[in-house]
């Protein structure tokens, strides 16, 4: 089997894992109270499928970029069932050349996903304070992140959630992912 053919096999094992798993996303969860805690509640509202809008990063000298692997127009999803703490993103650059053969990537054109996409699944919770998501990854498009946490601060308006990344890379002060759920009639507002 190909390097490009165990690459593709892992990213549609991913998407199918998080589709498969759609139906469960939008229930709640209750704490041992029989009331949501403030950290479930949250996690509830989080709970579901959201698309990609944008990402953008304020560098150190005030202007402003998209993120430079995803590119000015990113495509991806988001999603979170709340039951069982489960979450699962796939993003990348909707700018990507097409491949000359669609079959058969050149060398440049496979090594090109690993740069122009992210993906990954965890296990997921609201911290304490309720503003920050903590990520433990089980899958990792790199083994060597399996088992790492990663810690997410993030703002939830409605059917709009903002995710603030770090580490920070060299020359950002800030960095947004922005999201949108996904039956939030996104396509209309694109």
């Amino acid at each position: 089997m190909t390097w490009f053919s165990r690459t593709m096999r892992l990213l549609h094992a991913l998407a199918c894992l998080a589709l498969s798993s759609h139906q469960l996303f939008s229930q709640t969860t209750v704490g041992s109270n029989g009331r949501p805690s403030p950290a479930d509640s949250t996690m509830a509202r989080l709970g579901g499928t959201w698309r990609l809008v944008a990402t953008r990063q304020r560098m150190t000298d005030g202007t402003v970029r998209p993120d430079p692997d995803l590119g000015s127009n990113p495509s991806g999803y988001l999603m979170f069932d709340a039951v069982a703490g489960q979450m699962c993103t796939v993003v990348n650059n909707g700018d990507r050349a097409r491949w000359a053969d669609a079959a058969h990537p050149t060398d440049a054109e496979a090594r090109a996903i690993w740069a122009q996409t992210v993906s990954y699944c965890a296990t997921w919770s609201v911290d304490s304070t309720g503003r920050e998501l903590v990520y433990r990854l089980g899958a990792n498009m790199s083994p060597n992140l399996i088992g790492a946490e990663r810690r997410r601060r993030f703002t939830l308006d409605g059917d709009r959630l903002i995710l603030y990344p770090t580490p920070l890379p060299a020359g950002v002060s800030q960095w947004t992912v922005e999201w949108r759920r996904a039956s939030a009639g996104l396509r209309a507002a694109r």
